[in-house]
């Protein structure tokens, strides 16, 4: 299992074995959004600084984006042959 909570504090991303990582509100537990990673298991989530996207591994090597605010896929980056442990955004996004 992965998380990550958000830039402001208010939300938690969750992830782990599955194919959806759901966001949950800091203040009581209860379920903001599911977005659907399509994936057998989640190793690493990391929001953007703007809170506003979201990236994780997924699966062994693929990397998802989502638009937090459609919840939409935006992209699945893919090239990486080795397992993805850790994802990180650049501090401007």
């Amino acid at each position: 299992m992965t998380t990550a909570w958000s830039p402001g504090g208010s939300s938690l991303a969750i992830g782990g074995v599955g194919e959806f990582i759901e966001i949950r509100a800091a203040i009581n537990g209860a379920r903001i959004l599911s977005l659907d990673a399509d994936a057998r298991f989640i190793t690493a989530i990391t929001w953007s600084p703007d809170a506003s996207m979201l990236a994780a591994s997924i699966d062994p090597n693929l990397i998802g984006i989502w638009d937090i605010s459609n919840n939409v896929k935006v992209i699945v980056l893919e090239g990486q042959t080795d397992l993805i442990t850790d994802v990180a955004w650049s501090p401007d996004g």
